[in-house]
């Protein structure tokens, strides 16, 4: 047997104002250093380009020379062709329709490269990292800009037949969400997100305002930002409530920027689970904050090719010892 306990991968996760970095041991949930760059308001080439600069900064020539990295993972903001590792759209990044960044990034380092949602990267990594390592069924709701839901049944991330499982932002909650035209957010993304806030602080407080000002005037009590927030936390309460019944979960992690106001928003969805979900389910589902808040999508990147060295080599088995060797 081949001692691999000097493997190493690396896990980018892609955002459209920051790239994270981050190189961890192959054989243990382990990240060793990160970095973190401006994303290029250019778009396009530019931001592949960063990618590759910011892991040839971040992993030493000796560990390339020597072949010891062994898989990147990359997670981003759009729609992936998690087999190709095509990006299909990433709105927030300009120009990034149809992009074969898989293979770009393959072709310059020579290893395998995987490509996967930046929600369903969060929910691999608070899987594995974070919270949801004892529990088969999780479910990750990652609420910043948008709102989206990383899927764990019976421990694997379930990516849907078209890679977009999980995107209740696109749920619709009462008849006034059918008489609006969606096109690049679903009615729960309109009032519960980043996004949504942002706009509606403006409007209610002024220009200065943003979501994260609409919070912190919920926690002093003022009577508008109560008003509004708690009427938007029904209807995320409700969005809960409905998958809770579908995927029947052993925890709801909620992370994510916006989802870092927990103080508010879980007590809040525990209340209307409690009233609206299937009873038996609603009294034994738990609901908790992300213990890697927002490293989440970075280290569950990081861990994508171990995943997949896992369900492709069937072959071969890795064994996690006591002593935190791995050997193939």
């Amino acid at each position: 047997m081949k001692n691999v306990k000097n493997f190493y991968t690396v896990g980018i996760d892609v955002g459209g104002t920051k790239i994270s970095c981050c190189v961890g041991s192959f054989y243990n949930p382990e990240v060793l250093i990160e970095s973190y760059d401006v994303t290029s308001p250019v778009g396009g080439s530019k931001v592949v380009n960063q990618i590759i600069k910011n892991i040839q900064k971040l992993v030493p020539h000796t560990i390339i020379e020597k072949h010891q990295l062994k898989g990147i993972g990359i997670g981003i903001p759009g729609i992936v062709e998690s087999s190709s590792g095509e990006v299909v759209w990433a709105p927030n990044i300009k120009g990034w329709k149809n992009i074969p960044l898989g293979k770009i990034i393959s072709s310059k380092f020579g290893i395998p490269v995987y490509v996967e949602n930046d929600v369903d990267t969060a929910a691999v990594g608070e899987y594995y990292f974070g919270i949801g390592g004892g529990y088969k069924n999780m479910l990750f709701i990652a609420i910043g800009t948008g709102i989206g839901c990383g899927i764990i049944i019976d421990g694997k991330l379930y990516r849907g037949s078209h890679n977009v499982a999980g995107a209740i932002g696109w749920t619709i909650l009462g008849k006034e969400g059918m008489n609006c035209q969606y096109k690049t957010c679903g009615h729960l993304e309109e009032i519960f997100s980043g996004s949504a806030f942002d706009k509606l602080a403006k409007k209610l407080f002024g220009e200065e305002t943003n979501s994260a000002k609409l919070f912190e005037l919920y926690r002093k009590k003022n009577k508008k930002a109560i008003e509004v927030l708690d009427n938007a936390l029904l209807y995320l309460g409700m969005a809960i409530a409905n998958i809770i019944s579908f995927f029947d979960p052993e925890v709801v992690v909620i992370g994510g920027g916006v989802g870092e106001n927990t103080d508010i928003i879980i007590p809040k969805i525990k209340q209307v689970v409690k009233k609206y979900s299937q009873p038996y389910i609603a009294n034994k589902v738990k609901i908790l904050s992300s213990s890697l808040k927002n490293k989440a999508g970075l280290y569950g990147a990081m861990w994508l090719p171990v995943i997949n060295h896992i369900m492709k080599d069937k072959k071969e088995k890795i064994l996690y010892l006591s002593s935190s060797e791995v050997y193939v």
